[in-house]
């Protein structure tokens, strides 16, 4: 979340968590885009300079970044607006994690929920009224709704595991998300939709290891995903994986020697966005939806938490 995608700590969580926020988890912007043109939206991530987690945005087509937040916050998990002009992420400016909004054009962040529990990982609805968020309160982690225009709440899920990554889906009837369960000391999860309107859980994968930050396909059809074979942290050994929207055997987009992660659609669903470590650091790469042609963003720093803008 605030240090790299594949669970990050998170300060004040409880032993627990942080190890589960270990286990999932540069500055110049390369222009080079390797002999093709990335035609659609823009890139919202979080880059480490100097020491600081910030957010930027970068047009897919390559180009300048442009830097939206300058502080010594934690900023993290950028997730855009359904029509491009807003960007909820996670930050602890406020003292304590909470979901913030800020204009993707530059201006004021706005503070969304201002909970005493770390609140974080947002997706909003496809209407853009509503944002689902992971909060940690009564000792366990469990799935909120924020109203964005009143800043109402409920909370969507109760379940003892750990939940983290939620993403609404295109239709707006589902969330998927990650559940965490621990067994036999070895830490394990998989991915699970729950109706948007709250309900039963369904778990969608059930491979060993790590399988979490579930993308939905902009045509909802099928959910990109992160898979850790068992024995592995993600920055040893993770692969991108698709799955059928309704569950389904996987279909592995990326499997090598290094960690590929946090998958990001592009708004016409023929690239997808992610992070690797292939090359040294954390940096954005982009590859076509069936896993080809993978073409590095950014080079000479810590690049992680890419959002593919839902526009141009």
């Amino acid at each position: 979340m605030l240090i790299s995608r594949p669970l990050r700590p998170i300060v004040g969580l409880t032993g627990g968590l942080i190890l589960v926020a270990i286990a999932l988890a540069g500055v110049a912007i390369a222009d080079n885009d390797g002999g093709g043109r990335l035609r659609t939206g823009n890139h919202a991530y979080i880059s480490v300079r100097d020491g600081d987690r910030d957010l930027f945005v970068r047009a897919a087509a390559g180009g300048a970044a442009r830097q939206l937040t300058e502080d010594v916050a934690l900023d993290g998990d950028p997730a855009w607006s359904p029509d491009g002009e807003r960007i909820a992420f996670s930050s602890d400016r406020s003292g304590n994690l909470d979901i913030w909004v800020i204009p993707a054009a530059g201006g004021a962040a706005q503070r969304l929920t201002a909970s005493d529990a770390p609140d974080l990982q947002p997706s909003w609805s496809p209407d853009g009224q509503r944002v689902v968020f992971v909060s940690i309160r009564d000792g366990s982690s469990n799935l909120f709704i924020v109203d964005v225009a009143d800043g109402s709440e409920k909370q969507l899920t109760d379940i003892p595991e750990i939940v983290a990554y939620p993403a609404w889906s295109p239709d707006g009837r589902t969330i998927a998300f990650t559940i965490v369960r621990e067994l036999n000391f070895v830490l394990a999860s998989q991915i699970a939709v729950v109706p948007a309107t709250g309900g039963d859980v369904v778990q969608l994968t059930s491979a060993p290891g790590l399988n979490h930050q579930a993308a939905w396909s902009p045509d909802g059809s099928q959910i990109a995903y992160t898979a850790v074979p068992e024995g592995n942290l993600p920055d040893e050994r993770s692969s991108i994986a698709v799955i059928p929207a309704a569950g389904g055997d996987p279909i592995f987009l990326t499997d090598n020697a290094w960690g590929d992660f946090d998958p990001s659609w592009s708004p016409d669903g023929a690239r997808i966005v992610f992070v690797s470590n292939r090359d040294g650091l954390r940096q954005l790469y982009v590859m076509s939806a069936e896993g080809l042609n993978p073409v590095r963003l950014s080079a000479g720093a810590i690049d992680f938490d890419p959002a593919w803008s839902p526009s141009d």
